[in-house]
Parts: structure tokens; C-alpha cells; sequence
């Protein structure tokens, strides 16, 4: 059979199939002064080439909507485009038009064939040019417009450079009402300070709440460089969120560690309710789904040594002294662990709360600082580890020339692989046996790059396996 006498159906799901990101990760942003957008930004090549191709061929992918439903804005033109995409998408005009009689506008629902994907890359008010790049004024006229088809929103991934573009998206975004399709929120703000007032104008306004914190079917979020109003946001504690991603936070816009733990555990939180004006207790039983968290230069608060900013667990007023191991964060789902630009004192504090029975893979990209009491944790107390089955070829024999460049330290990358994952018991099993060292079980890769540390600690690790 010719490839002209395809039936429609099965050349709409080879469009659908060709023009479908080979990505894994859900995030189109990474934590880089310089250059934030990934290398995996979609684009329009494929469909624009199939539809080229002859009239059918173009009759069959305009009508196919879910070709046109990523809309990239990383230059003005790319306005009038994304208005064009729109139409083909949504060929009846808007879905969320403002109703003077409810407030936020009624919400349509909204298959998800044409659920959007939407990327805004804007630049500072130094480097715009008019009619090229994006600021404020075009920034705006994005968001009036996208606003409009608020329901159909699957991913949004926002850079701002400046306070100017910054309040732009504070406005649309904290009054622009509920997301109900909204799967993934990545924002990113990252600027040059020229001078102490423009950082103290882009730090001293609190946070503010987005989406209403209507965010239903949210489980990837990546917060660089912008803080949320963390006793404010719900849905960051409710066990939904499956990849978290931190980064270029300052300590004071951390979260404190009560909401970072339960952001871990997924256990609720607290929140304020409207009619008594009392803060409510919504804590429920742990429901974490948390699958992937990167931390880059981010984490809990530590702060100045303030009371309220203790690294203090939700369960502290309910456990004795006799099972002070269940203070430990248990997270039965992560598989990933990324951590970057971390000090030492501060990675060992983070993983000394953790038990990750089912990590398969973990990376640190660290700084030129030592970290031999790290590794010390991961090779102590031989006895509370699990028994571990290696590969006999998985690690480099000490001595030999692949076990001196994997341990030089500096620069160097060390992967450490397990045949098969131990079993246990259960839980509670687990956790005792890690009372006292970070709960990693039989991960499947470690990524080391970057840090300093002795070479026989580093050796202990690799020989305690």
C-alpha cells in the first residue's frame, strides 16, 4: 500500500508520534545564569515540514489539534503565531471568557488532546528591542491572550529577567484564577543587581499566591529562583507533587523546615481558615509520591539560629525517646536524588533526615570544598546497612588506573551500580536499620563531580558494597 493510501487516522497518529518530545524530564528550564532554556524546547519543525507536503497531508495535520498545542515565546513575532496555533486549536474562539456575573470566569473543560503547553522567555528592560525581543509591554499582551484559554493549560514554563517583567507576571498570575489542567509550573527569575536597591525592590515584597491555589492535577513543580508563599500553597504538601525541583534560593526565602518536611512527606499542612480566622491543622497520613527532587543551591531554611527556624520534625511531640528514628523523612517512591552547589555541613543535614529505600540514582555536582564527612556517612556502620548484591565488575578493584581517576575527586564522575535491589521487610525494618546513617538503598547510579575528599574514605564506600 502507498503511503497516500494511508487512512487518516493512522497518518494523524504518525504526526502525533513524529512531533513528540524525546525528552523525560517534564521541565523545559534549568538553573543557568546564562542560558535557562534546555536544549529539549519543542518546535514546530516537524509539523510545519508534514504539512508541506501535499494538500492532504496539510488538510489532515491543521485539523490534527494537538500538532499546534505547544506555544513557545521567545520573540515578539512569536505572538501573532501563537494567535494562529490558538485558532487551530480551539477553532470556536476562546474557552474561559470573563463573566461579569462569577468571578474568577467559568471554567470549560477541556480535553486533553488539546491541553497547552506554554514556554515565555522574556529579557531585561536594558536589553529589549522593540519588536524583537520580549519585556514587559509584550509580556502582557501574552498573558491577556492566554488567559483567555486558562483552562487548557498543561504546563506553563515562565523566565523573567527583571522587577519589571517580575510584576507583570505577578499580577497575571495571582489573579488570573483556578488551573485545573495545569500538570506542570516551572518559573524562573534570574537578574543581573546593578545596585542594592533593584535586589531589595525584587526581595522585599512577599511572595504571592498563584492559580487561587486551585491546582488540582499539579505534579511537577520548578521553582528557580522565585519563592511561593510557602504556608500559603496547598497543593505543595497534598502528596500529588511527583518532581520537585529547588533552586537559587537565598536562605531567607527557603522554606522553613516544617513546610519542607511536609512538602516531603506529602502529610498536608496548615492553613488558615476564612471563617474562624484560626490557622487549621490539616495534617493527614503521609501520601508522598515524590519521585524526583533536585535541590541546586536551595533546601529548608537554616536562618540566624531563630527558634521557629529549627530543623524541627512534625513528629517530634508524638514519638518517645525509644522511636526517635520515625523523626526521619520517609520517602518510599524517590528514585532520583539531585543535589548541586551544596556546602558540606548543609548536605549532611539534609541527608541525615532522609530514608530513601527505593533511590535508583544519585547525583551530586558539588563545589571545590571537602567533603570527606559526607562520604563518611555513607560508609559508616557497616552493620546497619542492607545487605547489598554488586556487580564484581559493577566497581574498580582499588589500586587499578579506572579506581585512581574515579577517585581523584576534582572534575570526576563516579558511577556505582547494583545488579539487583535488596528486599526487606517492611518499613519499619528499614527504617531502624537507619537510624543513624542516610536510608540509600541499593542505588542504581552515582553521579560525583566536583568535590574533594580523602581517598580511602571514598574507597570504604566502594568496599563496604
Amino acid at each position: 500500500m502507498s503511503v497516500h493510501g494511508l487512512p487518516v487516522e493512522i497518518l494523524a497518529r504518525i504526526f502525533v508520534q513524529g512531533a513528540a518530545s524525546d525528552s523525560s524530564s517534564p521541565f523545559l528550564l534549568r538553573p543557568h545564569h546564562k542560558q535557562p532554556l534546555s536544549p529539549h524546547v519543542p518546535s514546530l519543525n516537524f509539523q510545519i515540514l508534514v504539512s508541506h507536503v501535499c494538500h492532504r497531508w496539510r488538510s489532515i495535520a491543521l485539523q490534527s489539534a494537538s500538532l499546534w498545542t505547544t506555544l513557545v515565546f521567545l520573540e515578539a513575532p512569536h505572538i501573532d503565531r501563537a494567535r494562529s496555533l490558538l485558532a487551530r486549536v480551539f477553532p470556536k474562539g476562546p474557552l474561559d471568557m470573563p463573566n461579569p456575573q462569577c468571578h474568577p470566569p467559568a471554567i470549560s473543560a477541556v480535553p486533553s488532546s488539546r491541553s497547552l503547553t506554554i514556554l515565555i522567555s522574556t529579557v531585561d528592560q536594558a536589553s529589549h528591542i522593540e519588536g524583537v525581543t520580549i519585556a514587559k509591554s509584550e509580556m502582557h499582551t501574552i498573558f491577556c491572550m492566554l488567559r483567555q484559554y486558562l483552562s487548557a493549560w498543561r504546563a506553563l514554563h515562565l523566565v523573567v529577567r527583571d522587577n519589571v517583567c517580575k510584576a507583570v507576571a505577578r499580577d497575571h498570575l495571582g489573579n488570573c484564577g483556578p488551573g485545573p489542567s495545569l500538570e506542570t509550573l516551572q518559573l524562573y527569575h534570574f537578574e543581573n543587581f546593578r545596585a542594592a536597591e533593584d535586589l531589595h525592590l525584587a526581595t522585599y515584597r512577599p511572595p504571592v499566591v498563584v492559580f487561587a491555589n486551585a491546582l488540582p492535577k499539579l505534579k511537577n513543580v520548578s521553582l528557580i529562583g522565585v519563592n511561593l508563599p510557602w504556608e500559603k500553597s496547598p497543593y505543595l504538601y497534598d502528596g500529588r507533587v511527583k518532581k520537585l525541583e529547588l533552586a537559587l534560593h537565598a536562605d531567607r526565602v527557603r522554606p522553613p523546615y516544617d513546610w519542607w518536611e511536609r512538602m516531603l512527606r506529602g502529610c498536608g499542612s496548615k492553613v488558615l481558615d476564612a471563617s474562624s480566622g484560626k490557622i487549621v491543622d490539616q495534617t493527614q497520613e503521609e501520601t508522598c509520591t515524590l519521585e524526583d527532587l533536585a535541590l541546586h543551591y536551595s533546601g529548608p531554611k537554616v536562618g540566624e539560629g531563630e527558634q521557629r527556624f529549627l530543623w524541627k520534625s512534625v513528629n517530634d511531640e508524638r514519638l518517645s525517646t525509644r522511636n526517635h528514628w520515625k523523626r526521619k523523612i520517609w520517602m518510599p517512591r524517590l528514585e532520583r536524588l539531585s543535589l548541586t552547589d551544596l556546602d558540606p555541613d548543609y548536605l549532611c543535614r539534609i541527608l541525615e533526615t532522609l530514608v530513601l529505600p527505593a533511590v535508583k540514582r544519585l547525583e551530586f555536582d558539588l563545589p571545590e570544598q571537602d567533603f570527606t564527612a559526607f562520604v563518611n556517612m555513607l560508609g559508616e556502620k557497616e552493620e546497619a546497612a542492607p545487605e547489598m548484591h554488586a556487580k564484581e565488575d559493577s566497581v574498580p578493584p582499588p589500586g587499578s588506573p579506572a579506581s585512581d581517576s574515579a577517585l581523584s575527586g576534582h572534575e570526576s564522575t563516579v558511577k556505582y551500580k547494583h545488579q539487583q535491589p535488596c528486599e526487606w521487610a517492611c518499613r519499619e525494618e528499614i527504617e531502624r536499620r537507619h537510624a543513624h546513617v542516610p536510608g540509600f538503598a541499593p542505588f542504581g547510579t552515582f553521579d560525583y563531580q566536583g568535590a574533594r575528599v580523602q581517598r580511602e574514605e571514598l574507597a570504604w564506600v566502594f568496599k563496604r558494597a
